[in-house]
């Protein structure tokens, strides 16, 4: 249940309360980093808050389900923050879905509210024509920025049980239609201090995470643990994975932990001079959703 208490926002143990610990605590470190840009732990806080009271101010609140239809990128996850400071229910959508399939998401889940990204504004809107319950739209991009600028800092006075549903994520590789998969924020929380104990990450990584899209369980996952323990979450853009851009990334980024699929890590290591690369901040590369061969784990140790 989530229920009003004055003053309580960061004791908890949800997303939310991690971010605004981390604001307190180390508020120029930097959260997320895309493309050259980034925000830190303290920008990051005051946007989320913005974003959330923007949202209440639309009617959205505990328990609603808020809808987000976005490419990779720093507001997604502010998107993702901000529904669970309200106490809300995140429903990330796959944006490779067609305007009827995003329908069917948005109705099944019962979302009253959608944060789409400018260049799916279109399909948002078709979708939207078939989803009665959603009542509110937030178009990443000038409409975005508008609303969080007009928002207040003032935080929320609204603590969010542990066990109550923080995302609904739609399943893939089922038969029929997509199925809601609940997640609770103990959930979220004792995933991120499962790769934590496993892999051993500490707040000096950098975690890079592109083999999965944000609407994806893997990329969701994989920026828990940074946030759990005041690292850097790395993203990459969406779309046509390309082996050079993902090097780049690294070294510019000076990545410490990244996650690939089989594929996309044979891709990496066939890019000519790798060798050459400055990756000694490496320290951990890990790889799922297919078998990785013998020969390729052998090559990933030779490379890195």
């Amino acid at each position: 249940m989530s229920v009003p208490i004055p003053t309580l926002q960061g004791r908890g143990m949800t997303m939310s309360d991690q971010l605004a610990r981390w604001s307190r605590t180390t508020p120029d470190t930097p959260a997320l980093r895309f493309e050259g840009a980034g925000r830190s732990y303290g920008e990051l806080d005051d946007r989320v808050t913005r974003l959330a009271r923007a949202l209440r101010q639309r009617g959205v609140g505990p328990g609603d389900r808020i809808a987000v239809l976005a490419l990779n990128g720093m507001e997604t996850w502010e998107s993702y923050l901000a529904g669970v400071r309200l106490g809300a229910i995140v429903v990330p959508v796959n944006f490779r879905l067609v305007a009827d399939e995003v329908a069917y998401v948005l109705t099944d889940s019962g979302a009253v509210a959608l944060v789409v990204d400018a260049p799916m504004a279109e399909l948002g809107a078709k979708a939207r024509e078939q989803a009665p319950s959603v009542t509110t739209t937030l178009v990443i991009g000038a409409e975005y920025e508008e609303a969080l600028a007009a928002a207040g800092t003032e935080p929320l006075d609204v603590v969010v049980d542990e066990d109550e549903p923080a995302f609904l994520m739609y399943t893939s590789g089922t038969t029929g239609r997509p199925k809601g998969a609940v997640l609770t924020h103990r959930n979220l929380v004792l995933h991120a201090f499962s790769q934590i104990t496993t892999l051993g990450w500490d707040p000096d990584d950098r975690v890079g995470v592109p083999g999965a899209p944000l609407f994806h369980i893997a990329g969701l996952a994989g920026g828990l643990p940074p946030l759990l323990l005041g690292g850097t979450n790395v993203i990459l853009r969406s779309g046509a994975f390309d082996p050079a851009e993902t090097l780049d990334m690294m070294e510019r980024e000076r990545v410490s932990s990244i996650f690939l699929v089989p594929a996309m890590w044979a891709a990496v290591l066939a890019v000519p001079g790798i060798a050459d690369r400055d990756l000694s901040h490496l320290r951990r590369v890990s790889w799922g959703a297919a078998p990785a061969s013998t020969t390729l784990l052998r090559s990933l140790i030779d490379a890195f």
